[in-house]
């Protein structure tokens, strides 16, 4: 009986292809910030951001082969750090904002 291990699936990842996806990202992300709008720009920059942390996350530290419970603990630590961030930003921006 012949048994497949979860270590086949990572030769099958083509991690030269995600290496030029997030280079291509970067260089978007460059070409983004030369944008007029500062606000439309940001929001962009962050929105690639988010997906070559995804792409780094799932492919090249191998989440993507892990056991779900472990994907599971990085979101919930995730959530809290957001739930921190997107609670303690309004007291910064009242306190040090314009």
């Amino acid at each position: 009986m012949h048994m497949v291990s979860e270590s086949s699936d990572r030769r099958h990842v083509n991690y030269v292809a995600i290496w030029i996806a997030l280079i291509v990202a970067l260089v978007v992300s460059l070409a983004l910030a030369f944008l007029q709008q500062r606000q439309l720009a940001a929001t962009l920059i962050l929105a690639l951001a988010t997906v070559k942390a995804f792409l780094v996350i799932a492919y090249y530290m191998h989440l993507k082969f892990e056991p779900r419970f472990i994907a599971i603990t990085i979101i919930a630590g995730v959530l809290c750090m957001a739930i921190l961030f997107f609670g303690l930003v309004p007291d910064i921006v009242h306190v040090y904002g314009k």
